[in-house]
């Protein structure tokens, strides 16, 4: 059985947790929805010292999330190390995506296109999902 360093269980549970986010901002947006029958694809995100990783099959919509490294998926994103790889996902924002880019931290394979268009539908599904939360969340401090 193999042990996991802390920064390895934060990368593991946030990638589990992208595909919850994904289900839950499907069914509370049509935009989601639509957009996630565009294009079918396998999807990794993977931590390369540590060779582990999480990765995703859409297909027609519908999302499988599987834990481990897909022998052949169609898009990766790659980052050097499992804490690297929390602190972009957690950030959130393209500016970390952006520096740590630019580090050599984090890098694309494969069909960058649908790559880049998977990580949008999950922002998608995200601000789906972060909207009535703002508003209640604004509401209460009033």
């Amino acid at each position: 059985m193999k042990l996991y360093s802390v920064d390895d269980l934060k990368f593991l549970l946030t990638l589990r947790g992208i595909g919850t986010a994904y289900r839950m901002g499907r069914l509370a947006s049509s935009e989601v929805k639509k957009i996630s029958t565009e294009n079918d694809l396998i999807a990794q995100f993977r931590a390369e010292r540590e060779n582990i990783g999480r990765y995703f099959i859409l297909r027609g919509g519908k999302l499988e999330s599987r834990r481990g490294i897909h022998p052949n998926p169609e898009w990766s994103w790659v980052f050097s190390d499992s804490a690297t790889a929390f602190k972009i996902l957690s950030a959130g924002t393209d500016e970390a995506v952006a520096q740590a880019t630019m580090e050599g931290k984090v890098r694309s394979e494969g069909d960058a296109a649908k790559g880049f268009w998977f990580l949008n539908m999950m922002k998608v599904a995200k601000t789906a999902l972060m909207s009535p939360l703002d508003k209640f969340k604004k509401k209460t401090e009033e």
